[in-house]
């Protein structure tokens, strides 16, 4: 299975250092060691894609070499290069980083937030249970994306009773005291891990320039990933399917108190490095 990593942005609430590259492992690993270690336990991999920007290239991709050549791993690594115009206040958003990469996939892949760990559990779930031919979002409960009292935004997956999906909506600023216990085991949310057909990032990426067309005026404006997967389900271009995760545990990374959380949750989970 391809990997696709979506590492291009800036992480100005991180200090500016590349998400990815946060020492979370029991010895110090790397949050992009540890995910390709669980992904490497369950999934073959035939290639990585990185979607990154110019100033974090280099040093991610020398972590990269690294991880290739401490745990022998033999794949193609590949990157592309997410544009942000000099006049733009702020990149164009998570639409537009993954249609960046458009040309360069050409199969299936399985796409990443690269400052997320989303749990060895979840390989394995979409290891035994994905139709490689179709579109999934895998999505998590509720209550395994909300940290109390901390605001966070989730997209929010609707489906009929075939798991097909038929909306998704983000909402924002929401925590897990606005839920009751049945609504935050019974919710499923996207936390950006799909498996995609790659005509779904060929179409996307021509819906994403015609958004940019529109909008060019407006610097502060951004394309939102469901926001064009809404669109391709409501006009019938796609379907997408929800692979509902059981137990997996999802934790992110925006703030430098976040590592220590992440890096507490991998020991709570006994996690041991193969």
């Amino acid at each position: 299975m391809k990997i696709l990593f979506m590492a291009a942005g800036m992480s100005s609430r991180f200090g500016g250092e590349p998400k990815l590259l946060a020492q979370i492992g029991a010895n110090y690993e790397s949050l992009l060691e540890i995910t390709l270690l669980q992904i490497k336990n369950h999934i073959d991999i035939s290639s990585i894609h990185f979607i990154l920007n110019k100033k974090s290239k280099e040093i991610i991709l020398k972590e990269v070499e690294n991880i290739k050549i401490k745990h022998n791993l033999n794949v193609n690594v590949t990157y592309n290069i997410q544009i942000i115009p000099e006049e733009r206040i702020k990149p164009w958003g998570t639409a537009d980083a993954l249609a960046s990469c458009y040309n360069d996939i050409k199969e299936p892949v399985l796409i990443l937030n690269s400052d997320d760990l989303y749990d060895e559990k979840s390989f394995k779930l979409i290891k035994y249970n994905c139709d490689y031919s179709k579109n999934y979002i895998i999505g998590f409960k509720l209550k395994q994306t909300l940290v109390e009292n901390k605001p966070a935004n989730r997209g929010f997956i609707y489906t009929d009773s075939d798991n097909k999906i038929y909306k998704i909506q983000e909402k924002l600023n929401i925590k897990k005291s606005d839920f009751n216990e049945k609504e935050l085991s019974d919710t499923f949310v996207s936390v950006n891990l799909f498996y995609f057909q790659s005509s779904v990032l060929c179409k996307l990426y021509d819906m994403v320039e015609e958004f940019k067309k529109k909008n060019n005026m407006d610097l502060n404006i951004e394309a939102l990933l469901p926001n064009f997967i809404n669109t391709m389900i409501e006009n019938n271009i796609f379907s997408f399917e929800l692979l509902p995760t059981v137990d997996s545990i999802w934790k992110g990374i925006t703030f430098k108190q976040d590592v220590e959380l992440v890096r507490k949750s991998l020991q709570e989970n006994n996690y041991k490095q193969s």
